[in-house]
């Protein structure tokens, strides 16, 4: 998510920013497609791109009076979690959506959201309109993104907000660009889970964080728990969060990524460190690491995985573990 102020008044496309502008999604297939998609939207990607719309409501500080734009409104599920103290424009290319957006409007009883059909490429509102401008999940499914911005832009105040909230798994690129041509600060970061049984950012992310000068943000460096060594053999420790929960990193517990886990903690025992050391180890020697997170319940834990991620693996062990991953490349997915 990228949020920035708007600062030069006199912004205007140059020539680059029009060349970047190149048709990538034609505006009638996108229209065709959320047709067909509106009566399963809030199913399909409500639950998964929630906490993401949350956020982002949270880091606009609406300030009473304040009017916010937000460009892709969609089916509406933005609208009731805005304060009732503020007044909001939501506006979408597709008819059908709205209509999905009018019905939840009147189930929920908003009084502050008005709805209208628009192509965000070509705003009809006047300069300066919008104290914010908020465009969810739409930057990277718009036929032309530096177009979109440019008009949020337009209809942003001087000191005003532009919210910018996007998946960067698929499109980091294209918002990067989008940000470089507007002279605007880019996506620096990128969080995503990452350990010696996912290795997702492996074989799709890492060439778009050499391309565009990112770091990684790396969650789950220990497999949510599963590469600590204290659930090998099946073990289940009192009050440790697999006992606990039944449904906590399901995808960690798949046959397959036990036995991966096993191979890596045998090559750990074999070259005389612990499993959590070989496993941040691992995460830590990688080129496009930023940082990795980490979380414990005890300070032993903390403390434990504060050493292991400033331990070094060698080169032989580092040989050892590409071995494994011919094996078992990215079992946890």
């Amino acid at each position: 998510m990228a949020l920035f102020e708007r600062e030069d008044p006199n912004f205007r496309p140059d020539v680059g920013s029009r060349a970047l502008s190149v048709t990538a999604v034609e505006n009638d297939f996108v229209e065709r497609v959320y047709d067909k998609i509106a009566k399963v939207y809030d199913l399909t990607f409500g639950p998964t791109l929630h906490p993401g719309r949350l956020i982002a409501l949270e880091r606009m500080g609406i300030k009473p009076g304040d009017k916010v734009l937000e460009v892709g409104v969609g089916t509406g599920i933005n609208v009731s979690l805005y304060p009732n103290y503020c007044q909001v424009t939501g506006i979408d290319f597709s008819a059908l959506m709205l209509e999905k957006a009018h019905e939840r409007v009147v189930k929920k009883g908003v009084k502050n959201v008005r709805l209208q059909e628009m192509d965000a490429a070509k705003l009809t509102f006047a300069d300066d309109s919008f104290d914010i401008v908020y465009a969810p999940y739409v930057i990277s499914v718009v036929s032309d993104p530096v177009r979109v911005v440019n008009e949020m832009r337009r209809v942003c105040r001087p000191g005003g907000k532009i919210v910018i909230l996007n998946h960067f798994r698929s499109r980091t690129p294209v918002v990067a660009r989008v940000a470089k041509e507007l002279g605007l600060p880019g996506p620096v970061t990128l969080q995503q889970s990452y350990s010696l049984v996912s290795r997702g950012v492996d074989h799709g992310l890492a060439e778009a964080l050499f391309r565009e000068k990112m770091s990684l943000l790396a969650y789950s460096p220990l497999a949510a728990g599963m590469l600590t060594g204290k659930y090998l053999g099946g073990a289940r420790p009192p009050n440790a969060r697999h006992t606990l929960f039944d449904d906590a990193g399901v995808r960690f517990r798949k046959p397959i990524v036990q036995e991966a886990i096993d191979a890596y903690a045998k090559l750990a025992a074999r070259r005389g460190v612990s499993l959590v050391q070989l496993a941040m180890g691992y995460v830590t020697s990688r080129w496009f690491l930023g940082a990795a997170i980490i979380g414990a319940t005890t300070m032993a834990q903390l403390e434990e995985d504060i050493a292991a991620a400033r331990f070094e693996l060698d080169a032989q062990t580092l040989a050892e573990i590409a071995v494994i991953q011919t094996h078992y490349p990215n079992p946890a997915g």
